[in-house]
């Protein structure tokens, strides 16, 4: 059985693909073909940080949970 949608929060910003019928990246589109490499200030450089060890700890949360049998409802909850 499928559970209901979930909706994302509105204080979430959410990339322009999520609201493409065809989930289509305009923004990714924009830049293919771009020679031009954007340079981070520190304090991005620092959130990317931030950002990606969330990441991995949420990664790592899942995984510990998932297997056989396991929905992704019960691996969402943790």
């Amino acid at each position: 059985p499928q559970s209901s949608k979930r909706e994302v929060p509105p204080h979430i910003g959410r990339p322009d693909y999520a609201d493409d019928p065809n989930g289509f990246p305009l923004s990714e589109q924009k830049l293919r073909g771009s020679t031009n490499i954007k340079c981070l200030s520190d304090e991005e450089i620092e959130g990317m940080k931030v950002a990606c060890k969330l990441a991995r700890e949420v990664l790592d949360a899942g995984v510990a949970v998932a297997g056989v049998g396991v929905t992704t409802d019960e691996v969402d909850r943790v």
